[in-house]
């Protein structure tokens, strides 16, 4: 369940993948506002900033390999 209306922009990055794996990003963007919403019910995040951030761990992870090496880029 969407909470917040994906932009434009994410709805492209959406589009491009599989049904599933786009279902799974979702639902893990809800997922982390959720949590950030629980460690402080003050807090708010859309499902648009849940998904940034979850791109900008994705970007650090693919950056580093699972020895802790940094590639090149």
């Amino acid at each position: 369940m969407i909470r917040t209306e994906v932009t434009p922009e994410w709805q492209q990055v959406l589009d491009t993948l599989p049904a599933e794996a786009r279902q799974m990003l979702v639902d893990e963007a809800e997922h982390l506002a959720n949590a950030i919403k629980y460690r402080n019910d003050r807090a708010r995040i859309s499902t648009n900033g849940a998904l940034e951030v979850l791109f900008a761990i994705g970007c650090a992870y693919n950056r580093i390999d699972g020895e802790g090496n940094q590639h090149g880029g």
